[in-house]
Order: C-alpha cells, then sequence, then structure tokens
C-alpha cells in the first residue's frame, strides 16, 4: 500500500507545479486598470508568495514585455511559464491570465440584450473594492522601486524620476479629477514615455557630459512637443526627422557600449524556435476549426493578428487600430464597436486588447451566421490569436534581449526600469480615482463618499494583510463584496 505520507508528499508537489497557474487566472479575474496595474500584483505572487522566479529574473520580463507590442499581462504571464514550464508553460500561462476577461466579454456581449441594466451596475460597485486591493500594490511596489534605489544612494534620483514621469503622464487625469476641459499639454502615453527613458539610457549609458547631456534634453523635449496631448509641434515631417535622430543616437551609444564590453551572449536559438512552433501549431489548429464553422474567420484572423502587431500604447491606443481593422471596413459596426463592445469591455477586468479582439470576433461571426455558437467559435479564434500573437513577440524579443543583456546599456535599463515604471504607476493610481469617481457620477452617487469607501476599503485591505496575515484571495472576496454592499446603499 501506499503510505499517507508519499500521498502528500504527491499532492504538495502538484500544489507547487500547477498552483502559479491557478494563482494567474485568479490574477485574470482582478485584472482592471490596465497591464501596468498588474505588476505589482503578479510580482508578489509569483517572486514574493511563489518563489517562481527572482526578482531580476522578472524585472528583465518586464522590461521586455514594456518594449514589445501585444498585451502586457499576456506577456508578462507568458514569460513566467516561460521559465517554469518551457514553451507549453508559456503557452497555458498567458492563457489562463487572459481566459476570464475572454469568458466574461464575450458572454456579456452575447447576452447584452438580455441581461439587465443592474449586472453591469454590480459589477462597477464592486471594481471599487478591487480597485483599493490593487492600490495596496501599487503603492508597495513604489516603495520598493525607492528603497531598491536607497541601498545603491540614488533615492534622490529615483525619486526625481518617478516625480518627473508623473508628471508627463498625468495630466489628462488630473484635468479630469478637477473638471478641467482644458487640452493638456503632455500627457504622455505610457510607450512613449518608455521611448524617451530608453533613448536617454541608450545614448549615454548614464554617462553624461555636456555634449550628450545637451542632445538627450532638445532631442526628448522636441519630440514631447510632437506626441504631447497638445500637439504644440504638429508636423509630421519633424516628427518623423525626430525618430530618425533618436534613433540614430541610440544606435551609436549602444555601439560604444558593446565597444566597451566587447562580449554578446551566445543564445541557443532552439527554444525560440520550440516557442513558435508551439504558439503556430496551437493557433492553426484553432483556426481550422474556426473556418470550419464560418468561412470568414481567415481574414479576421489575419487582420487580429496584424492589431496585435501594431498595438503600441495600450489599451487605448488599441481601440483606434481595432477601429482601423474591423470598423472603418464595415466587419462590425461602429454602434455595435463603441455603443455595446467597448463599454462592456471596460467594465470588465482583463486586457483591452484581448476583450475587444474576441468580442469583434463573436460579432462578426453571430452576425453574419446568427448562430451563437458559430459567435463564440470566431471569438475564441480571435482569443488564441491575442494570445499566441502577443507570446510569440514576446519570445523573439526576449530572445534578442538576452543576446545583449550584457551590454552596459542593458544593464543600467534593468537598475532603473521599476523606478520608470513607478512613476507611470502613480499616474495609475490617479486612474483609478478618476475612475471611482465615474461610478458615482453615473449612477448619481456622492462622489465624496465613493472617494471615501476607497480610502476605507484600503485601510482594511492594508490591515487584513500585514496585521491578520488573510490570504489574498479571501482579502479580495472581503473588499469586493464590501464594495458591493456600500455601493447599494449609498447609491
Amino acid at each position: 500500500m501506499i503510505s499517507d505520507s508519499l500521498i502528500d508528499h504527491t499532492r504538495s508537489n502538484s500544489r507547487k507545479k500547477y498552483g502559479w497557474l491557478l494563482s494567474l487566472l485568479k490574477i485574470g479575474f482582478i485584472g482592471f486598470g490596465g497591464g501596468n496595474a498588474l505588476i505589482p500584483v503578479i510580482e508578489q505572487e509569483v517572486v514574493g508568495d511563489s518563489k517562481l522566479v527572482s526578482k531580476e529574473e522578472y524585472d528583465e520580463d518586464v522590461i521586455v514585455s514594456s518594449i514589445t507590442p501585444g498585451a502586457l499581462t499576456v506577456k508578462i504571464s507568458a514569460a513566467i511559464g516561460r521559465r517554469v514550464m518551457g514553451a507549453k508553460g508559456m503557452l497555458l500561462a498567458a492563457l489562463l491570465m487572459a481566459m476570464p476577461g475572454f469568458v466574461t466579454t464575450v458572454l456579456m456581449t452575447s447576452l447584452l440584450f438580455k441581461l439587465d441594466e443592474s449586472i453591469i451596475r454590480q459589477i462597477e460597485f464592486t471594481s471599487i473594492g478591487i480597485i483599493a486591493f490593487i492600490l495596496s500594490g501599487l503603492i508597495q511596489y513604489i516603495k520598493g522601486a525607492v528603497v531598491e534605489r536607497k541601498e545603491s544612494y540614488k533615492s534622490g534620483s529615483a525619486i526625481m524620476i518617478i516625480i518627473l514621469v508623473f508628471f508627463l503622464s498625468c495630466e489628462k487625469n488630473v484635468y479630469s479629477i478637477l473638471g478641467i476641459s482644458q487640452t493638456p499639454i503632455f500627457s504622455v502615453s505610457t510607450i512613449n514615455i518608455l521611448i524617451i527613458s530608453f533613448f536617454v539610457i541608450f545614448y549615454t549609458s548614464c554617462k553624461f557630459n555636456m555634449m550628450n547631456v545637451t542632445a538627450s534634453i532638445l532631442v526628448s523635449i522636441t519630440y514631447l512637443l510632437c506626441v504631447g496631448a497638445a500637439n504644440i509641434i504638429d508636423s509630421i515631417y519633424i516628427y518623423r526627422f525626430v525618430q530618425i535622430i533618436m534613433i540614430v543616437l541610440s544606435c551609436v551609444g549602444i555601439i560604444k557600449s558593446i565597444d566597451r564590453t566587447r562580449k554578446s551572449k551566445k543564445i541557443p536559438i532552439k527554444p525560440l524556435l520550440c516557442e513558435t512552433g508551439t504558439l503556430m501549431s496551437f493557433q492553426t489548429i484553432i483556426l481550422l476549426l474556426a473556418i470550419m464553422v464560418f468561412s470568414g474567420a481567415f481574414e479576421y484572423i489575419g487582420r487580429g493578428f496584424l492589431s496585435v502587431l501594431m498595438s503600441f500604447g495600450g489599451g487605448d491606443a488599441y481601440l483606434a487600430i481595432a477601429d482601423g481593422m474591423f470598423v472603418s471596413n464595415g466587419m462590425i459596426p461602429r454602434k455595435e464597436f463603441y455603443g455595446h463592445l467597448v463599454l462592456i469591455a471596460n467594465a470588465l477586468p482583463g486586457s483591452i486588447l484581448c476583450k475587444i479582439l474576441s468580442g469583434v470576433g463573436y460579432y462578426i461571426g453571430y452576425g453574419l451566421s446568427g448562430d451563437i455558437i458559430v459567435g463564440y467559435a470566431v471569438a475564441f479564434a480571435g482569443f488564441t490569436c491575442s494570445v499566441t500573437a502577443s507570446c510569440g513577440i514576446f519570445s523573439l524579443g526576449n530572445f534578442i534581449f538576452r543576446k545583449f543583456e550584457s551590454i552596459e546599456a542593458l544593464k543600467i535599463l534593468k537598475g532603473w526600469i521599476r523606478t520608470i515604471i513607478s512613476g507611470l504607476l502613480v499616474n495609475v493610481i490617479l486612474a483609478f480615482v478618476y475612475q471611482c469617481m465615474k461610478v458615482g457620477f453615473s449612477y448619481n452617487g456622492d462622489q465624496k463618499w465613493i472617494l471615501l469607501e476607497l480610502v476605507g476599503l484600503y485601510v482594511v485591505n492594508e490591515y487584513l494583510s500585514k496585521v491578520k496575515k488573510v490570504s489574498m484571495g479571501i482579502r479580495l472576496l472581503i473588499v469586493g463584496a464590501a464594495a458591493a454592499i456600500f455601493g447599494n446603499i449609498i447609491m
């Protein structure tokens, strides 16, 4: 007979081997606020609690995920899965992270006309509690970034960078909270903040002199005036010229950095080919099944893949890409896209890219066939396309990054990426505050009470976490339920 201790040991190993996948699925259910907001949440789970990867490995994955197109949280999850279980783990982790957003979006879309508006209201009420939970992780991440720099006597520089990044990105949310209708001067997107940061680091390698400091400031300011919300420099020619200058100077800096280190790693290409083959095989099978029920699936998936390749700039930017790919050519009516799908996608957790692409697939399949099952099938093909494309892009980006990670400029980038992300997260906190205020405004509630509720739930979550040591799942249930109850009382 098998002993009880052996059975317990086997069960323990099984939980350790696959429990992290369930953790990613759980995080997928709380994925409000965009990819940046979940960076600390995922880190706490895979670095702090499960200890699946080291902090240095996680930071590397965040860098690669941040500078490549695709769904951010999907790519980070894929990176974790890749480290733990190889190509199979990459695909499983990415699918599970994105699955909650896909399922809820497609179900809500298909049942839209049969559901009472109160369902969406309850989701929005509950989201305030989830936001309070996420804010705890964001603040902890920002504190950690400053403390990390303090150990190398650079905490002052870290605080200055956080403030600068926040200043460049925060205007839109500040104006919204204060009710100012004026167009922001900068309100720079995440991708443009990262572009400027990488340009300065690659060009200078943080070895400053009069020439590279002057050039960095002039080029960065000109770029900001081109990409800022106010479009102070509204010339495509100047914009392209500045982009070329940034690329050239970055390449010059990287070449100098390579000359100083005189080495690049020999990275085997076999894992990249294995990962690419796994992703392509999986997506091909799903595509063939979709074509069997809907002949137009091939064009839809092709456009979906191209849309992922162009998806720099976050969820809001992807809406413009999806408009060009699917709305302007009549694949989905504008009324359905903006009047239904976009509203649903913004009210639910998960990657905007995955939710929008899946929802478009449902509308295309159901709209042309009148069969809800066909709609689900095409939506699932779109969902897997968003995941496999994001994973494939990450895999290639990771290969290139690892080959050159010994270069001095990339080492510096790894050292400062948490500080840069922290500045963006301060702006995410403001976005969360405004999102809560919008919930109060939508249902004629007093925004003061909504903000007090948010602060109160944040304090409750901190108490449960640090004093009572309550697990993440239980804390989520408590603050989510409390938010739903409070929302129904005051509104």
